[in-house]
């Protein structure tokens, strides 16, 4: 488990999940299991530069994750992307 801290915030990388895409600079968009500031894990969509910097993201709750996957597959089925 990695602990970081940024000026504004401490995170610790509970689980590496899986990368979702590499873009040709080396960028990953990843999804992983994080706490912030000692709270509660929660799943973290986000890209990360090669040398481990992070950008913008999104975090999950378990709920919303349930809902998300929901919505998804909704999409699977019925769009053509």
């Amino acid at each position: 488990m990695d602990i970081k801290k940024d000026n504004r915030f401490k995170y610790k990388l509970i689980k590496k999940v899986g990368v979702i895409s590499r873009n040709q600079a080396g960028w990953t968009k990843e999804v992983n299991i994080v706490s912030y500031n000692d709270k509660k894990s929660v799943i973290d969509i986000r890209i990360w530069s090669p040398n481990n910097k992070m950008s913008r993201g999104i975090t999950i709750d378990k709920k919303d994750l349930k809902t998300l996957i929901k919505l998804l597959k909704k999409v699977e089925k019925k769009e053509n992307l």
